[in-house]
């Protein structure tokens, strides 16, 4: 029955217009999109290895294929220098030759912010302008009497000591040697204090996971208040340590009359974390810059942006457009010169007699000392939104730039919601084949939302070894579609290398990438895909985002993205969220019972932080909107986060949250009125929305179904265009499947827009729901998609899900198919190495060919197939579809000549009643595979390039070149003759790397529509 209700609505859905749909600009530009709405690429030059014929080849196919634009970075990963110097006057000379031919071609170009992709450094930083760290010595000393005895200074530290905890060689490529930055040592203070009963006892008196809380690693979860590590009341009293900084001399020497008992000296600085920029060519390489300090990020701006922007001239903004940085991957920081005059401005007290508590000890008690160490974070984190990411904002604007930036990282102590929140167009990652960070696609959107950005990014379908070459459109499809439904609505693929070589497939980006560039075995077909893309995020781009649930993640820092699944309470499908950061929180307003963003946003339900820390500035503001009428969701906050404010702010917090909570003790899970709004405490979000009689703003269900899967695998997203509703629906799962989707909708007609073929039509069947929703039946393909886009107003002649007679009768229809059984010619090209042309008695995939050439084929093929007689079965059939069934990977079909186009989606079936003619009908299918086959094939080959584990090693698993082959450089035969491959990187699992089916498998029908 699904089957044959497909049918109905193929049909339907192709001879069918939209009704009485006005010709507007929003169909328009979703059948035919702006640049503005294509997709854009990450473009890496290698290590010096560029080529100016081969940079205009380059971004013409970036143009044929269908991108907007690309982001031009210089790495190295894996790769010998190349003969072109970084920052040399033949480079610039390749950067202005790019920039012309970018402006020539109608593509925009933005750059990373720094060599390499982390994050922002080079040789122009000088070891004081880098980032810092605190580093102590500790000398005990006993007795009293005359102390006179030469304090160290602690050494210089290597990445193997610190952040990577990796082997020696791969630290090489994250940081600088000792010698670079020895000297740079800059004292803080001495501080001597009575000595610990456990001093001798290793980490016995030090708090839990104490470094990350100190700054030297990224708190991952926030700490406990209630729980204590041993021995933690053998903390230290403020008043009893002395200050000792005036004693000592400039050699290092102490000299102190100390009273009676053991006593602990601390000499505490600061110096170089030694972190470099990576992976940089080697004249672009050098200290990260000091993320604390604005004086820091101006002078990179200006040894490294600037020189691009002379060079850019009045293309900036218009053929240039931005400048991203990448995900926060330069270590940690936990200090500089100007801390702590800048702690006491922002948190309002002096931290000297707290500095034993970076050292891991208790000051005055575990709870103290937490909170002093919760100010010493959010310090941190405040100091690098504002003199780091919110400076390169401004920097940005005053050149006519927009900010573009990845705000998370593996380091870096930021709030990344407030870190966000600072950016032109903030940008989100995802891997190929795995199925996490949908946490940063909803900071990014969360973002965008909140602020008013329209564009939200995605580093997209970056590789690892165990996906490398096995990426090709279908395959990505549902994960592409799944970040559509998280907010994402531009993706930068990971990526397009240059390469001037010509060797297939070349170049890549050491072990990472999914090859997206014109060697790859698909890239002849990538147009078609791209044109869905370029149609998706051209709708996704529009109005407003729809969501009923605002989360205030709090003011934690580090706070990091959160994943759906993590949420506490736990979001019901059906109704969607944001993020907002603190400083939306703070400018939130009220409004007919809704919580209002100053972008305008708006939200049924505020939801507070699971923390229960909050400073009072922040239970005010609760309690604002409360009276205004707002509805909330949280528990009484037990205490302030810091020390800030001192006991007076603890109090305000009591006093406000008395107001809110009450005094006496409540049964969980209530409600009660504040003001004009609702408090919710202890109670699920579905049972809150049940309460306010809000329905969800989508559900389905699958039509005559049944198991586990019947109800999920099904994913949306809802934005809102002035009177018009816009929904993306998303099918996961890689089956057909018919489902009843409801929408929050009333009194208007569906339609079905194909960001496939930019169809649109009004949906077959369709009702009004008890509950003033919209019901639609949709039939979603493996991995299909679909807008469903609410415009016009609802009419009486239109068809409705309960008139079922007329679909009932189609339903028993049967569509006349033939089977284009027996032999089809196989046409292999030249360099291949395969026979020019291979008679398939079957359809069967090339691997189970004799021939090596056939069976490790990797490429495009081309099968040729004659039908002598359009059989009588379908004579009669008003319309006629080719069906490929099962095809590895991807296909372009012609017929007699006439090329109707590429397929590279399940089901793999176009129209072709238009292309064949009476008589005999040549039918021609182009098919290509994937690179893999090869690159096993090849494995097992003579070896013709020279590997090495030691060339700016990355962590990635696997060898990099020693050198770039002289048949390769000089385009000579090449030593090894069989083999057909030629690559950059040896994955160290391609020989347990099984074969995967390629070419046309079948079976290939002609399919008839009923009459």
């Amino acid at each position: 029955m699904a089957v044959c209700f497909a049918w109905i609505t193929l049909i339907l859905g192709m001879s069918r217009p939209a009704t009485a749909a006005p010709a507007d600009r929003l169909a328009e530009n979703f059948q035919t999109p702006p640049d503005s709405a294509k997709p854009q690429t990450w473009w890496h030059w290698l290590n010096g290895h560029i080529d100016r014929q081969q940079i205009t080849r380059d971004l013409e196919a970036m143009k044929e294929a269908g991108l907007g634009g690309f982001t031009l970075a210089n790495v190295t990963e894996g790769t010998p220098p190349g003969p072109v110097t970084y920052l040399s006057e033949e480079w610039w000379d390749l950067f202005s030759f790019t920039l012309a031919e970018a402006e020539r071609l109608g593509l925009s170009m933005s750059i990373e912010q720094c060599p390499g992709w982390a994050t922002s450094g080079g040789p122009w930083i000088k070891p004081e302008q880098a980032m810092q760290e605190v580093v102590w010595t500790e000398t005990q000393v006993s007795g009293a009497g005359e102390v006179d005895v030469v304090l160290s200074i602690p050494e210089p530290a290597l990445g193997l000591d610190r952040d990577m905890r990796r082997d020696p060689v791969i630290n090489r490529r994250y940081f600088v040697d000792r010698e670079t930055v020895r000297g740079y040592y800059r004292d803080i203070a001495v501080l001597a204090f009575p000595a610990r009963k456990s001093e001798d006892q290793a980490d016995a008196s030090r708090l839990e996971n104490w470094r990350a809380k100190a700054g030297f690693e990224k708190l991952t979860q926030a700490p406990s208040r209630e729980t204590v590590a041993p021995a933690l009341d053998d903390g230290i009293d403020q008043a009893s340590i002395i200050d000792l900084t005036s004693r000592l001399d400039a050699s290092g020497r102490l000299t102190w009359t100390a009273p009676p008992g053991e006593w602990t000296i601390l000499r505490i600085g600061y110096q170089p974390t030694g972190r470099q920029n990576v992976p940089a060519p080697l004249p672009g390489r050098g200290l990260e810059s000091d993320k604390l300090s604005a004086t820091a990020t101006d002078l990179h701006w200006q040894a490294f942006i600037a020189p691009h922007l002379q060079r850019i001239g009045d293309r900036a903004g218009r053929v240039f457009t931005g400048v991203l940085i990448d995900s926060f991957e330069a270590g940690h920081q936990n200090w500089n010169a100007t801390f702590a005059e800048d702690f006491r401005r922002l948190r309002g007290y002096d931290l000297r007699l707290f500095l034993p508590a970076l050292t891991g000890r208790v000051v005055e008690s575990a709870s103290t000392t937490e909170k002093f160490l919760w100010d010493f974070r959010k310090t941190i984190g405040d100091l690098i939104a504002k003199n780091y990411y919110a400076r390169n904002a401004e920097l940005s604007h005053e050149a006519g730039l927009a900010f573009l930036c990845e705000p998370y990282g593996v380091y870096g102590n930021t709030n990344d919601f407030t870190v966000a929140g600072l950016v032109d167009v903030p940008v989100a990652e995802w891997w190929a084949g795995r199925d996490e960070f949908d946490n940063t696609a909803k900071l990014a959107s969360s973002a965008a939302h909140l602020h008013g950005r329209q564009i939200v990014g995605a580093e997209a379908y970056t590789g690892l070894p165990t996906t490398i070459f096995s990426a090709y459109p279908f395959g990505m499809k549902a994960q592409g579609d799944f970040f559509f439904t998280r907010g994402i609505n531009r993706f930068f693929f990971h990526t397009f290398v240059h390469d001037p070589y010509g060797k297939k497939p070349g170049f890549g980006l050491g072990p990472y990438g999914s090859r997206f560039d014109p060697r790859n075995t698909w890239w002849p077909f990538a147009h078609a895909w791209i044109e869905y893309l370029s149609r998706c995020e051209y709708l996704l781009q529009q109005g407003d985002f729809v969501a009923d649930v605002l989360y205030f993640v709090g003011e934690d820092a580090p706070q990091a993205a959160m994943s759906r699944e993590s949420l506490t309470p736990h979001p019901p499908f059906g109704y969607d969220y944001d993020f907002s950061d603190p400083d939306s929180f703070a400018q939130l307003q009220v409004r007919e019972g809704r919580v209002v963003a100053p972008s305008g946003m708006s939200y049924r339900v505020l939801v507070l932080p699971p923390t229960r820390y909050l400073r009072p500035e922040l239970i005010e503001t609760v309690e604002r909107l409360l009276n205004a009428g707002a509805t909330v969701v949280g528990e009484r906050p037990l205490g302030t986060p810091g020390l800030e404010g001192g006991p007076e702010a603890e109090k305000r917090l009591t006093e406000i949250a008395n107001r809110i909570w009450g005094t006496s003790r409540r049964a969980a899970g209530y409600s009660i009125a504040i003001g004009q709004g609702r408090l919710y405490s202890g109670l699920p979000l579905d049972a809150v929305f049940a309460d306010l009689d809000v329905a969800p703003d989508f559900t389905f269900r699958e039509v005559e179904a049944t198991g586990e899967d019947a109800d999920a695998g099904v994913e949306y997203i809802h934005r809102r265009r002035g009177e018009t509703e816009i929904y993306f629906v998303s099918n996961q799962e890689d089956r057909s499947r018919m489902i009843e989707a409801e929408f929050r909708v009333s009194g208007r007609v569906p339609e079905l827009w194909s960001p496939e073929s930019g169809a649109i039509a009004a949906a077959p069947t369709f009702r009004q729901t008890e509950d003033a929703r919209m019901a639609v039946r949709l039939s979603l393909d493996p991995a299909g998609s679909v807008f469903v886009v609410f415009r016009e107003p609802l009419r009486d002649d239109l068809p409705t899900l309960g008139g079922t007679a007329a679909s009932a009768g189609d339903s028993r229809r049967v569509a006349p198919t033939v089977e284009l059984s027996g032999a089809w010619q196989v046409a292999f090209p030249p360099e291949s190495g395969a026979p020019a042309s291979v008679e398939f008695p079957r359809l069967s995939s090339w691997t189970e060919q004799a021939d090596p050439d056939v069976k490790y084929f990797s490429g495009i093929a081309t099968y040729r197939y004659v039908l002598e007689q359009l059989p009588d079965s379908l004579a009669g059939a008003p319309s006629i579809a080719l069906d490929l069934g099962n095809v590895q990977v991807i296909a372009e079909v012609t017929i007699n000549g006439r090329n109707l186009g590429v397929l590279w989606k399940k089901p793999y079936r176009v129209d072709v009643t238009e292309a064949l003619q009476p008589g005999r009908n040549l039918i021609e299918v182009r098919v290509a595979n994937l690179w893999l086959n090869r690159l096993i094939g090849d494995h097992a080959l003579p070896e013709d390039t020279a590997w090495t584990s030691d060339i700016d090693k990355t962590p990635g698993s696997g060898l990099g070149l020693e050198k770039i082959p002289d048949w390769v450089i000089n385009d000579t035969p090449r030593p090894s003759a069989k083999r057909r491959g030629y690559f950059t990187w040896q994955w160290p699992n391609l020989p347990e790397r099984e074969l995967l089916p390629s070419g046309l498998l079948g079976p290939v029908k002609l399919i008839g529509a009923p009459e």
